[in-house]
């Protein structure tokens, strides 16, 4: 047993409320040493498996270097979809006090999230697998529109190519949402000039008002999954469109579709999917003794893309000045001449 592993073991065997279930064992290539361990709070009981990282205690990349995870907590706060714990924690360069601290924050999220099942009162997005089609990661960006959308519209919408490039070592394709048309009414996002002159190409949207989760917070990954939430109007939609593509011979071309839903009373958030022309997920079923026939979803996967929110507030964060300021008109006056008492370097104007 390395020092290192040996001062982990101790360390963790003597915090009072947590077990050692499996014995620690460590990679000798990678120091990466791996574990599982059981904390008791509350008479509760809940193991974990656990990685510690070559690096911790430090971060990488600011990311922590200790893992705690179980899959049968997904339904909680602050879990990834892996099953690992999001822990809030300080620092510490000193291997025995991050251990203490880091265990404590896993108790911390035992007690307030597990076992007196708080839910947090921010909106969080949801938590999506982007898929890539040959090759290629497509990105969607959009922001607010002046239209208030209502549960069960849906239309088409324009959006242009940005830029593609190199993002976390995949080719990216960053795509502006311009417009969305619902009957005759342009909605359109808040982009600059230059941006609205851009090409544009066509795609889809439903707006569904609801999530599309499991768990709060995990999107679903099968269209079945959806079919509670889309009215047949919606579906006849789909259909309608998909003949729009039949025979096409491109295998790789895919439509994008945008699902918008509530992240708050006043606020939309729009999660792009991508739908092969060619395998469109839509299906008609029979009904038996009425002769009339229903739209259905196919038992088939969901094709996610990124989708950010780029709208003013969004985009500049916590950069963003108060609006107080930033909606004062301000003017600058070239004949300021009261400079008797300025120094050789003064402004030479004066904002008012």
């Amino acid at each position: 047993m390395s020092q290192r592993l040996n001062e982990i073991v101790n360390v963790i065997t003597n915090i009072d409320y947590a077990e050692i279930v499996k014995a620690f064992e460590e990679n000798e290539n990678a120091l990466t040493v791996t574990s599982r361990v059981a904390l008791t709070v509350n008479e509760h009981r809940i193991e974990f498996d656990v990685s510690i990282y070559p690096q911790y205690p430090l971060q990488f990349h600011d990311t922590e270097t200790i893992r705690f995870v179980n899959k049968d907590l997904l339904e909680f706060d602050h879990v990834n979809g892996d099953g690992s714990i999001c822990v809030h924690t300080f620092h510490s360069p000193v291997m025995e006090r991050k251990l203490q601290l880091d265990f404590n924050s896993l108790k911390h999220w035992i007690t307030k999230y597990y076992i007196n099942k708080e839910k947090d009162t921010h909106n969080e997005h949801i938590i999506v697998s982007p898929h890539v089609n040959a090759g290629l990661n497509p990105v969607f960006l959009f922001t607010e529109v002046d239209y208030d959308f209502h549960k069960g519209q849906f239309g088409r919408f324009t959006y242009s190519t940005l830029a593609t490039g190199i993002l976390k070592e995949k080719h990216t394709v960053t795509n502006l949402v311009q417009d969305f048309i619902i009957d005759k009414i342009t909605a359109s996002c808040k982009w600059n000039t230059a941006y609205k002159a851009l090409t544009r190409q066509t795609g889809i949207f439903g707006y569904i008002e609801n999530p599309p989760v499991r768990n709060r917070r995990f999107a679903v990954n099968n269209w079945q999954e959806l079919q509670s939430l889309v009215s047949q109007k919606f579906l006849s939609f789909l259909n309608r469109t998909s003949k729009d593509y039949a025979g096409n011979r491109n295998k790789e071309l895919e439509i994008p579709l945008l699902l918008g839903y509530k992240i708050s009373d006043t606020e939309i958030h729009w999660q792009a999917t991508q739908i092969p022309v060619n395998h469109f997920p839509t299906y008609g079923e029979k009904v038996l003794g009425l002769g009339t026939w229903i739209g259905r979803l196919r038992d088939q996967g969901i094709l996610w893309a990124e989708t950010r929110n780029c709208s003013y507030k969004y985009f500049f964060g916590r950069g963003k000045l108060h609006d107080t300021l930033t909606g004062i008109k301000i003017t600058y006056n070239r004949n300021w001449s009261n400079r008797e008492h300025a120094g050789d370097n003064a402004c030479q104007g004066w904002l008012y």
